[in-house]
C-alpha cells in the first residue's frame, strides 16, 4: 500500500506471506515498484515488529542492520545488490 510522490514510491504497508520470503519474490516486488512507477527512490514508512522478523532481514541486503523506522532506498542502490531473479510477472492487458 503506497502512493507515487515525483520521483518516489512511498510504501505505507508491505504485506507478504512469510512462505513468499527466501523465494525472492520480495526482490521481484522491489523491482516491479521501481520499474513500473518510475521511481529513483523508495520511501518506506517501516516500524520493527516481533513479527516481520522476514522483512526486516530482507531490507538488511541494502542496509548496514536491520531497520528499525523508516528509510529509504535508491534505484541504483538497489540494483546493485540485486540477486540473479528467476519470476517473471505478466499483467493481464484487459484489466
Amino acid at each position: 500500500l503506497g502512493r507515487v510522490d515525483g520521483d518516489k514510491v512511498r510504501v505505507d504497508a508491505w504485506v507478504m506471506s512469510c512462505r513468499a520470503f527466501s523465494r525472492r519474490i520480495e526482490h521481484r516486488c522491489l523491482q516491479y515498484l521501481l520499474d513500473t512507477m518510475g521511481a529513483e527512490e523508495i520511501v518506506l514508512d517501516f516500524a520493527a515488529t516481533p513479527r516481520n522478523g522476514p522483512l526486516q532481514e530482507f531490507f538488511r541486503t541494502w542496509l548496514a542492520e536491520p531497520p528499525a523506522g523508516p528509510f529509504t532506498l535508491s534505484k541504483t542502490a538497489v540494483l546493485k545488490k540485486m540477486p540473479l531473479l528467476f519470476h517473471e510477472i505478466a499483467e493481464d492487458a484487459d484489466e
